[in-house]
């Protein structure tokens, strides 16, 4: 692959082939700065060219909702996954220096208390940028019952094909949708999936809810590498059971999404908690909703992943 200077470098092509052998055909760099917390790239002396990865923060898991009398009650929707975003640069474009951002995964929500209150969406990914190059955004907060937006960059799709629901956007469906850079949409708060990415990362799955009184599992995280709802971080099973952290994913891969707690209707158990998303910018999951005479509380949404920069120069 014959790669020139200013040549903008597709993130499929970052995928497809291995690191390690993309990086030897271009010579080894003779600088690397990975950076996970804000701060200024230095340029070295003689580069001639850089490439930057760009990954935005997850979005935090919404809190499952909780009623004190028999109901349908919904759990937090899943976190969206931050997106991702690869350029090459000629280095004398660039100054001496560059202000680097690094996007915060967003704070999972609260679950509710009895009566029906309390219950918090999940907050927003924060966007990652290398000066002008940025992640476009980081992953949405999940809402109280309602799957949060994938970062945006790149067409969506889910199980691998455009549908109705998932048209060009950046939006959990029922299922939650995935995104080929862009982060994958978190799942709503039904228990449903969170939406994976092929190079963005994985969204959290939703908190289980209380359908027709029976307690639900959530939804399993977002797999990153592949389009497709599911696959990530697993789902709370059991009654109160919490959602798994989603796997940190080594570059070129970004993390994936965490699984949403599983609900309650059993006096004594609270809902699950969602699980925390993957490095890097996976999305948090879902809290579990929680249904019962007696009260308690839904579960509290996992946090977002923060997101991650990185350059590379030749």
């Amino acid at each position: 692959m014959a790669i020139e200077p200013g040549q903008q470098i597709r993130s499929d092509e970052m995928v497809d082939v291995p690191t390690q052998k993309f990086l030897r055909s271009l010579q080894t760099p003779i600088d690397e700065q990975i950076f996970t917390s804000s701060g200024t790239w230095t340029k070295p002396s003689d580069v001639k060219w850089v490439l930057v990865s760009v990954v935005g923060g997850g979005g935090g898991g919404g809190g499952g909702r909780a009623y004190n009398v028999s109901a349908d009650v919904l759990g937090g929707g899943g976190g969206g996954g931050g997106g991702h975003h690869n350029i090459s640069i000629p280095a004398n474009q660039l100054g001496a220096s560059v202000d680097v951002i690094v996007g915060l995964g967003g704070a999972g929500g609260n679950g509710g208390v009895e009566g029906g209150g309390g219950a918090t969406s999940g907050q927003n990914g924060g966007e990652s940028a290398f000066g002008d190059v940025k992640a476009k955004e980081g992953g949405g907060g999940g809402a109280s019952g309602a799957g949060g937006a994938g970062g945006a960059l790149g067409s969506v799709q889910r199980s691998g094909s455009i549908s109705s629901d998932c048209a060009i956007g950046f939006f959990g469906g029922s299922s939650g949708c995935s995104a080929e850079d862009g982060g994958g949409g978190g799942g709503d708060g039904e228990g449903d999936n969170g939406g994976g990415s092929i190079r963005g990362a994985g969204a959290g799955g939703g908190g289980g809810e209380i359908d027709n009184y029976y307690p639900r599992d959530g939804g399993h995280g977002g797999r990153v590498g592949g389009a497709g709802p599911g696959g990530g971080g697993s789902r709370g099973e059991t009654v109160g059971g919490n959602g798994s952290n989603g796997a940190d994913k080594p570059y070129p891969l970004c993390g994936e999404g965490a699984g949403g707690g599983a609900s309650s209707s059993t006096d004594g158990v609270d809902g699950g908690d969602g699980g925390n998303g993957g490095q890097y910018g996976g999305g948090g999951g879902g809290g579990g909703a929680k249904e019962g005479e007696s009260g308690g509380i839904g579960g509290d949404g996992g946090d977002g992943a923060n997101g991650v920069v990185r350059v590379w120069s030749w």
